[in-house]
């Protein structure tokens, strides 16, 4: 997940297109707090937040949101975050800038990075590598279709979140998204006819 935004009233306006129903930024904050309460399982999932999780974060707010998210959480920094991250105390496995990992799935080594800001260029790209980034709010998400790299826009705003139906996406969703994209092919084995 990405830019949730929570209490931030200006994202409703900013962003009309996805978040323009919502009745104030308290059912937005609703919204939030009800799709991770009935969708994170806190004891088997493994949660990914790209960034911009609470607008202007505060005590109450940090401690709200640590009952909802995962024993396994994970937090790469957006723009508005960072200011009060000593009062998450153990809540987050690790809070990174940038984070590559490798996800081991159907017998494919699937090289990660995470993002908040989507990059041009990455660890591994030319190897099948993905980035998945938050930040624009769908604004290139055709950009990311067009292209040739494996990039995606996750954010709650994002047409992959519109099309999913919620802004926790599956990893399942995503690597769906990403096979299209290289015709069911392995990710090694396409890049290097790509970029061979």
């Amino acid at each position: 997940m990405s830019d949730l935004h929570y209490n931030h009233e200006n994202i409703l306006w900013i962003n009309k297109k996805t978040r323009g129903h919502f009745n104030g930024v308290g059912e937005m904050n609703q919204y939030i707090l009800k799709e991770l309460k009935e969708k994170v399982n806190k004891e088997v999932d493994i949660l990914f937040d790209l960034g911009d999780l609470i607008w202007k974060e505060g005590p109450a707010e940090v401690e709200l949101f640590s009952k909802f998210l995962p024993v396994r959480s994970y937090r790469v920094l957006g723009n508005h975050d960072g200011k009060n991250l000593g009062a998450w105390g153990k809540t987050w496995k690790g809070v990174y800038d940038l984070l590559d990992l490798i996800i081991k799935k159907d017998g494919e080594d699937i090289r990660l990075t995470l993002s908040h800001y989507p990059i041009l260029d990455w660890n591994h790209r030319y190897r099948g590598a993905w980035n998945l980034h938050g930040h624009c709010h769908g604004g290139i998400d055709s950009l990311n279709e067009e292209s040739a790299e494996l990039r995606m826009d996750i954010g709650f705003d994002s047409e992959e979140a519109q099309r999913v139906g919620s802004f926790l996406i599956p990893f399942e969703d995503v690597l769906a998204e990403m096979k299209k994209k290289v015709g069911g092919m392995g990710f090694r084995e396409w890049a290097k006819e790509k970029f061979n």
